[in-house]
């Protein structure tokens, strides 16, 4: 049964207080916090002291630091990460007490349908190290999810804007073949409303061009709407250049994160500015 069959809009309808069980992993912080800032009553429980569970403590959060059933409290929803097993406490007590229990990133898949305009970034490599974790909600209508393809995670997502970065053959021992891999993609493009790719990468082109979805290109080599020129490095691994938007001057950006691979992150947040709204020095900014 997919994710949209058994999707139920009313699950948090109601819930003032949702309990996280492995709450310091990166797949749960962000979830943490955007529900948090969100104005939900938060707490959870792992099994050690880490940077994130500090973090959580800081924004008020509520931080067990072994697993017992007594600190469900009044909880009304719990979410698990998928390295809890089915005879941890926690979710024992939680399933006998006929609380509603979901794993993580069918959690993300939810809290994405919160927002109207969802940024879910996919891809083999290089997503979001520098929001800290799996997703970060912006101001009112706007949050960036990284949308993991592992396990076919990404499929509980309905992107306002899905993002293919690159599509290389990882996780196999998942999928398979890189068919298989292909294909989940293609059924991640297709839950998006408009689809952002990159023109450089032949599996990504290959899954694109069998949807049907509103795109926007962007490339270094070839002639994609979006296209990087003038690149040069100011400093050893920093680079800066020019954006042209179907063959325009769009933008110059000088990048205050080194590689190569993430003036492809910066081509591709240079495709989401029109149709959230924004404007070219946005994107400089950022």
């Amino acid at each position: 049964m997919s994710f949209i069959d058994s999707y139920n809009p009313h699950l948090l309808d109601g819930v003032q207080h949702v309990h996280f069980i492995g709450c310091g992993g990166s797949g749960t912080y962000p979830l943490i916090q955007i529900l948090h800032s969100r104005g939900l009553t938060i707490s959870g429980s792992d099994v050690e002291e880490t940077k994130i569970t500090k973090a959580e403590r800081a924004m008020g959060v509520t931080v067990y630091l072994e697993h017992d059933a007594a600190h469900l409290g009044d909880a009304q929803l719990v979410v698990y990460s998928a390295a809890i097993h089915d005879e941890n406490p926690e979710l024992k007590a939680a399933r006998a007490r006929g609380i509603p229990a979901v794993e993580r990133s069918v959690m993300l898949g939810y809290v994405s349908r919160m927002y109207s305009h969802s940024v879910c970034v996919s891809g083999t490599h290089g997503k979001l190290p520098l929001i800290g974790g799996y997703g970060k909600a912006g101001h009112g209508d706007d949050v960036v999810i990284e949308a993991c393809e592992y396990s076919e995670t990404f499929l509980h997502l309905t992107p306002f804007m899905g993002v293919i970065l690159n599509i290389d053959n990882d996780h196999l021992e998942y999928y398979g073949t890189m068919g298989r891999l292909k294909m989940a993609f293609q059924k991640f493009a297709l839950l998006s409303r408009t689809v952002v790719f990159n023109m450089d990468d032949r599996n990504t082109v290959d899954v694109v061009n069998s949807i049907d979805r509103p795109v926007f290109s962007f490339g270094i080599n070839e002639e994609a709407r979006f296209r990087a020129v003038n690149i040069q490095e100011y400093r050893p691994g920093f680079y800066e250049f020019d954006v042209l938007e179907l063959g325009e001057q769009f933008a110059h950006i000088k990048l205050g994160v080194p590689g190569y691979h993430n003036i492809y992150n910066a081509l591709a947040m240079c495709c989401c500015v029109r149709p959230l709204g924004l404007k070219p020095e946005d994107a400089v900014r950022a």
